[in-house]
């Protein structure tokens, strides 16, 4: 890493700087070559330069670079006080420099220095050893179990462990870091200081979080993290330490509490097969908790007025603007996509809540004076109470913000099931919330699998459910809830095609089926899986969309590269079976995607960008949704047989025509029994203010999602007859009213 805290660090830069800064304690604290080993194997770091080191600590000492005794003020100088901080306590425990150095302070003094930096203790420290213990909570890492995700939490780990402690404990430490048992227990002391670093160093590892990307001030326990999850005094043993890593609930405007029998499920970063953590699974009552704290929390937000609601939408919206990198960070560390891609999914969710902003004229009702003798008429929409969201893994972000921001700016409460797979940008966007203003319980965060789901599906509390996910589940999911008496938007999977005619523009048309078929690993429900090529033109189309797709990089997601992994080594193998399962059936296998060459370390789950052509509409890899990098080419005779191919199609999600032919163009926009349609446009998901959904095996429920249809799911609405007696009005009259 170059620096830690420079604002012009690259992509590949973006994930060294916790490993740098929180790994040094472990290595000079810990004796013992095996934690040297284990912390050196978490994140290799190529040797710096002495200049280079300046704003890395872990660097800085990896390198041996001779650090002088004025670079604590040339670090603040080039990378603020933050990094001087970490050299300075990084001299205090330990540097060989300061037993050479008469001139050097002494090792605490040098550790109060560095605490004053980086939690704003003052230098007329009037307050005397009384202070310390309120210094040491306000570091969030002594005694206290909810990491917190600014600055503060990650660098004064060294200061705060030690500070008020005499400079013979700080010798103790020392000595732990040479091995030395002696000295009134200075190996304990270096283990157990070992042990916190490494907990919280794994743990920032999840999140792919650096010092230099979090916000200074972002409110406790916002990541949701726990770094002892149990209680109970943490085990030294490192290697255990690795697994305790644990994101937990988001109930109340907190993280809830862990039981002791919790299921958990484990946390991979896709492009390593790295485990990195794990998530708690919610029994039953655990989510009625958290569906109970929903409902306790919606009379008062639905009673507040729209302009409050509304100044709290426009408080997120702002908030998620500045810090989307950080979500992008967490995105591509948990689901895999690259970290452009990951932005992208952010601005699109922004967009609905940009359009939720929107809401005081959104639910306008419509007014009719004296629509009968004395008799006004008005309508006006109100909300529907607790709304449960259960999102996919493939858009942790994006599909969670096409319903929460309507939902809430309507007056509504929502509970949100993220994908247990990638479910830590949950707990981040609802601390951004928090921080925003939105009072606690008016957005909560579960975690969990079927348990968790049924619950929220046939709890009476909930009144409404929105779902995207696999047509079976969908399914599922729709016919559950509303046999519980909820409304239900369940938006299934898809197989969408892309009919090419001959008079296309064949350079287009082939960049928008690799842009199309490959982007986000094809793990996205709009993805053109099917290109269906009018024969006359189809060997030259396939040519082009080869040449193209050969020239695709695969690999980490924050490296640069053009295509990320897929979510799980399971899903790795499924796709990979659907290529075997192709050639087998007698399709042609144009490119190979099944031992990809990728840049990434260790053993992630990749699959290349594969291309099949003289795909035939009985072949497993056109009937089934396979959510990979596999683009299949089925060739007809012309338009005709094209649109009945697709026609035919069990799904209607999304599809696409490429022609230049207006009149062939507006024919499909007719006869296609599909609900999104893009012409010469590959993936046509629409903005905001309109609404997404598809047809038949795509869509369970009658409800798009966002737009004015997304306004009316989460809102019910009333019509209002009224009138004002006139005392000249009265008297006895058994008729049916009529409009006199």
């Amino acid at each position: 890493m170059r620096g830690i805290l420079q604002d012009d660090r690259g992509p590949e830069e973006f994930c060294g700087g916790v490993d740098d800064a929180l790994l040094v304690g472990t290595l000079e604290a810990q004796p013992g070559e095996h934690l040297v080993d284990q912390a050196r194997a978490l994140e290799p770091r190529d040797l710096l330069t002495d200049e280079e080191a300046v704003c890395g600590l872990g660097d800085a000492h990896e390198a041996g670079a001779p650090v002088e005794h004025d670079d604590r003020q040339r670090a603040a100088d080039r990378c603020g006080a933050d990094a001087a901080a970490r050299l300075g306590v990084e001299r205090a425990v330990g540097a060989d420099e300061l037993d050479d150095d008469p001139g050097d302070p002494g090792p605490l003094e040098v550790v109060e220095e560095a605490a004053r930096l980086v939690v704003g203790v003052p230098e007329d420290r009037s307050g005397g050893e009384d202070e310390l213990p309120a210094l040491e909570q306000r570091s969030g890492v002594l005694g206290v179990d909810d990491v917190h995700p600014s600055h503060r939490g990650i660098e004064a780990v060294g200061a705060a462990e030690h500070l008020g402690r005499t400079g013979g404990e700080v010798r103790q430490l020392e000595q732990a870091r040479h091995g030395e048992r002696g000295g009134g227990g200075g190996a304990g002391v270096g283990a157990e200081f070992a042990h916190r670093v490494t907990v919280q160093s794994v743990m920032y590892r999840t999140l792919h979080l650096t010092l230099c990307s979090l916000t200074p001030g972002a409110p406790r326990d916002s990541l949701s993290v726990r770094a002892v999850t149990d209680g109970r005094r943490p085990d030294p043993d490192p290697e255990r330490a690795r697994t305790m890593t644990t994101l937990t609930h988001w109930i109340d405007g907190a993280p809830a509490p862990i039981a002791d029998d919790a299921r958990r499920a484990d946390l991979h970063n896709p492009a390593t097969g790295e485990r990195t953590g794990e998530v708690v699974l919610a029994s039953r009552s655990e989510t009625e908790a958290a569906i109970a704290s929903a409902a306790a929390a919606f009379p008062a937000w639905r009673d507040t007025s729209l302009s409050k609601r509304v100044s709290v939408l426009f408080a997120f919206r702002e908030l998620l603007n500045a810090r989307k990198e950080e979500l992008a960070a967490i995105i591509t560390a948990e689901q895999g996509k690259v970290l452009a891609d990951a932005l992208g999914e952010i601005s699109r969710g922004q967009e609905v809540v940009e359009f939720a902003c929107g809401m005081p004229h959104l639910l306008k009702g419509g007014h009719t004076e004296n629509a009968s003798s004395g008799v006004d008429v008005h309508s006006l929409r109100q909300p529907v109470g607790v709304s449960a969201i259960i999102s996919p893994f493939n858009f942790p972000a994006m599909v969670p913000m096409w319903f929460f921001p309507i939902a809430i700016a309507a007056g509504n409460t929502v509970v949100l099931k993220p994908s247990e797979k990638d479910p830590s940008a949950a707990n981040w966007i609802a601390a951004l919330w928090k921080e925003a203003g939105l009072p606690d319980g008016v957005f909560t965060v579960v975690h969990g699998d079927k348990e968790a789901v049924d619950t929220l599906l046939t709890d009476e509390r909930v009144a409404s459910v929105s779902f995207v996910g696999s047509t079976p589940i969908a399914r599922y999911v729709y016919e559950t809830a509303t046999a519980s008496g909820k409304r239900v938007q369940a938006l299934g999977g898809a197989k969408n095609h892309m009919l090419v005619l001959p008079d296309a523009d064949l350079d287009l048309a082939a960049d928008a089926a690799v842009n199309a078929g490959y982007g986000a690993a094809g793990e996205r429900c709009m993805a053109i899986s099917a290109v269906v090529a009018v024969e006359s033109i189809a060997d030259a189309l396939v040519g082009k969309i080869a040449e193209r797709t050969r020239t695709l990089r695969t690999g980490d997601g924050t490296r640069g590269t053009d295509m990320g992994p897929l979510i799980t080594a399971a899903h790795r193998d499924k796709v990979a079976g659907y290529i075997d399962a192709g050639v087998e059936a007698g399709a042609r296998l144009v490119v190979d995607g099944r031992k990809p060459e990728v840049d990434a370390d260790g053993e992630g789950f990749f699959v290349a960008p594969t291309l099949f052509d003289d795909v035939t509409p009985e072949m497993s890899i056109y009937t089934d949704e396979i959510f990979g990098p596999v683009l299949s080419v089925v060739r007809v005779a012309g338009y005709d047989e094209g649109i009945e191919l697709i026609n035919a199609n069990p799904y209607g999600n999304g599809t696409a025509i490429f022609t230049n032919d207006g009149g062939a163009a507006r024919r499909f926009e007719n006869e296609v029994q599909v609900g999104m349609i893009g012409v010469n446009v590959p993936i046509p998901v629409p903005m905001a203010y309109y609404s997404f959904g598809g047809w038949k095996n795509s869509l369970f429920g009658d409800t798009h999602a966002h737009g004015t249809e997304g306004v009316h799911f989460f809102t019910r609405g009333k019509v209002v007859t009224k009138r004002w007696l006139d005392p000249s009005h009265g008297g006895i009259n058994l008729g049916f009213p009529t409009n006199a």
